[in-house]
């Protein structure tokens, strides 16, 4: 395989993979369409975690937890959970690192 043929292979990859990120609908969405569907539960959970793979996915869903207010009813892998201890604890663990920096400013690396 040349340079060349990897340019456009990963062309299409990186097409795919925003294609298959979660933008207008939660990533929950997927695991309990994936459950509706015929298939061996490993293969399901095999599906899941490639889908959640997708780095953009994880990026699009910490977005849309942070900016979207609590959703009630909210499950991950059938378990209940509360929306909002989970933002206040991303906070917390933001200002920590914040904090840590010692600099005082919001931006933690050194521009030149």
């Amino acid at each position: 395989m040349f340079y060349e043929d990897t340019k456009y292979i990963l062309t299409v990859l990186l097409n795919v993979m925003f294609y298959l990120t979660p933008v207008m609908y939660p990533a929950e969405l997927v695991h309990s369409q994936l459950a509706n569907l015929n298939l061996p539960h490993s293969t399901q959970v095999l599906l899941y975690k490639l889908y959640m793979l997708n780095p953009v996915t994880a990026l699009t869903e910490a977005y849309r937890k942070i900016l979207l207010p609590p959703v009630s009813g909210l499950t991950i892998r059938g378990t209940a959970v509360q929306s909002l201890p989970l933002d206040i604890g991303m906070l917390v663990i933001a200002g920590v690192i914040w904090h840590r920096s010692g600099s005082g400013r919001l931006c933690l690396f050194q521009l030149p």
